[in-house]
């Protein structure tokens, strides 16, 4: 549908620039420029871009924002190019490139048919014409400048603008306008202030050729001095460093003896104490082993003792008769055969 629309477009307007050219030799480009940047200002601006962003900037009139966008006119293009992209640039920063694209598409349509002969004679059809056509360039411009804004040095004029809109029917701009003939003069000045620069650093790179020789040795020993204080400082740093773990180290190991010798002398503490109760506990138990054997060996010397005296008391010329002497003698407390064994024991202990 784009195409078709832009086909009677290009039929329409180059129409209009044959009828209207009173002067046959007179250049077809002339015209085409003159309306293009007549109703760019007139038209696409005032009456599509502007009231876009009156909410935006929070001003009252289109006039106004043509006013400020005149003061942010973007430098180094031609005047109306400029105008163009300061627009372009308010409209993207406020998100409105979809209305704007939807408002210049529907104008692409303002005269949607072959305009005949007997159509030039109406004003309203020759400003719809114009309208749709500077409508075609711009809607092509923004475009590309969305894709990239460096596309914008493929529109610095009108005639590329329509070469990039209309490729199959491309004009070509023999007579360089005013802004073009001051930045190819602005380029030659830059070129020369080189061309000077250039021979200007010819004659000093003579003189300093020999200084720079001169100073080349001292440049190297300057060099030699500072990578030899790099790498000493850097040996120092080791070092230092190296140092530091030492004596890190050397205090785990001063914390580790102290460690070991609090645990030597609590062990050897524990062990005295162990030792103390091991040797009061034989002590006690050797006591009373002593005073049980001790009691033992009274008992047994005073048993003894009785028997002994009994036997001294005992009159042995009664022995084979078995009759006691008196009533307390020993032997009438046994038999015959039990007393005789006694008697045997007592010998032996007496001798």
């Amino acid at each position: 549908m784009i195409d078709n629309i832009k086909e009677i477009i290009l039929h329409n307007i180059l129409f209009l620039e044959q009828s209207s050219r009173k002067n046959k030799s007179k250049s077809t480009k002339s015209y085409l420029n003159k309306w293009f940047q007549d109703n760019v200002k007139t038209y696409i601006m005032k009456k599509i871009a502007a009231p876009l962003l009156l909410q935006t900037l929070k001003l009252k009139k289109t006039e106004e924002v043509q006013s400020l966008m005149e003061k942010s006119k973007i430098k180094n293009f031609p005047q109306y190019i400029g105008v163009i992209i300061a627009y372009f640039d308010m409209i993207i920063l406020n998100g409105l490139e979809k209305q704007f694209q939807s408002n210049l598409f529907e104008s692409l349509f303002s005269f949607p048919q072959l305009v005949t002969l007997d159509k030039l004679n109406d004003y309203n059809v020759l400003k719809k014409i114009r309208n749709s056509f500077v409508c075609a360039l711009v809607y092509q411009f923004f475009n590309i400048y969305l894709e990239d804004k460096q596309n914008v040095y493929l529109c610095q004029s009108f005639f590329q603008i329509w070469n990039v809109t209309f490729p199959q029917n491309q004009i070509t701009q023999r007579r360089k306008n005013q802004h073009q003939m001051e930045k190819a003069l602005h380029s030659e000045i830059q070129k020369e202030k080189q061309t000077i620069a250039i021979k200007y650093n010819s004659s000093e790179n003579a003189v300093n050729q020999m200084q720079f020789l001169q100073n080349e040795e001292n440049i190297k020993y300057l060099a030699e001095q500072v990578e030899y204080h790099e790498t000493k400082n850097q040996i120092c740093d080791i070092h230092q460093s190296q140092q530091q773990t030492l004596s890190f180290q050397q205090n785990q190991f001063n914390i580790l003896d102290q460690e070991i010798a609090f645990i030597d002398n609590h062990k050897q503490s524990l062990d005295e104490y162990n030792n103390q109760q091991i040797l009061q506990q034989i002590e006690i138990q050797s006591n009373f082993e002593q005073e049980q054997c001790y009691a033992y060996e009274n008992y047994i010397f005073n048993e003894d003792n009785e028997i002994y005296q009994q036997s001294n008391n005992y009159n042995y010329s009664n022995q084979y008769y078995g009759f006691p002497n008196s009533s307390n003698d020993i032997a009438s407390y046994y038999h015959k055969q039990d007393f005789d064994s006694l008697v045997e024991k007592i010998d032996t202990l007496l001798n």
